[in-house]
């Protein structure tokens, strides 16, 4: 099932509201022709779609693009409009046959710590690190060391959702979240048509976010979990003095 489109949801909202409702695409894309009621919920709209989308990552958001490596240069432009910030870390793959391999993720201070005047050795890479901001606005990544062969090195990215606003754009969401966000809107519809005389709506605001989260970052049989990066201590050694034996690893 597709997922709704901008007029849909405010129209829902509007409904919700005991507001008249928008009624074709044209009128929507046109402000001047909307009642100030159906203005606001559609910029309403747009403010919590953005919110949601910024707070929560959930996997529906979840994209897989590649760059194509070459022996010729270690830097290459994350894809567009996507923030470091967007990156999945532990995804980064090259999957060019015969040459796969996981990479890990080290900090560009690490990097420039090993080799302060740049790594010159070739091979197959091994990790990836971000480069700091150069002003232009695109991110860029490096790796270690740089690859002396033609490669694809696959990566997973959250979608960074751009603004809401022609009649048919679509939700982000899919349909089975859609209700948090004709909540939160709803809510500050209510707000705009009381005039300053609402009720705290901060508990129900976060019960909200709590829900998507829940709901959209995975299997509730696979809790999140942290890896410390080392190894438990063994079984304690009879006779030993309370001394642990080896890690069972």
């Amino acid at each position: 099932m597709a997922n709704s489109t901008y007029r849909d949801v405010v129209n829902r909202i509007l409904q919700q509201c005991g507001e008249p409702t928008i009624p074709d695409a044209s009128t929507f894309n046109t402000d001047s022709s909307l009642t100030k009621i159906q203005l606001q919920a559609k910029l309403f709209v747009d403010k919590v779609h953005r919110r949601l989308i910024r707070q929560n990552k959930g996997r529906y958001l979840l994209r897989k693009t590649t760059w194509s490596v070459t022996s010729s240069t270690n830097s290459y432009n994350i894809a567009s409009g996507v923030l470091v910030e967007d990156l999945k870390p532990d995804t980064v793959f090259i999957t060019t046959s015969g040459k796969g391999r996981k990479l890990e993720y080290i900090k560009y201070e690490q990097w420039l710590g090993m080799f302060p005047s740049g790594e010159t050795v070739k091979s197959i890479p091994a990790y990836w690190f971000v480069y700091p901001p150069d002003g232009t606005g695109t991110d860029k990544v490096g790796f270690s060391p740089p690859s002396n062969y033609s490669l694809t090195i696959q990566y997973e990215y959250f979608l960074n959702v751009a603004g809401l606003s022609a009649a048919t754009d679509e939700i982000a969401f899919p349909v089975r979240y859609e209700d948090i966000l004709w909540e939160h809107a709803t809510l500050w519809i209510e707000v705009a048509k009381s005039e300053g005389k609402a009720a705290d709506y901060a508990l129900i605001l976060e019960r909200l976010f709590e829900e998507l989260k829940q709901t959209s970052l995975g299997s509730a049989e696979k809790p999140p979990h942290v890896t410390l990066g080392y190894s438990g201590l063994g079984f304690r050694k009879g006779g030993s003095r309370g001394r642990y034996a080896s890690s069972p690893d």
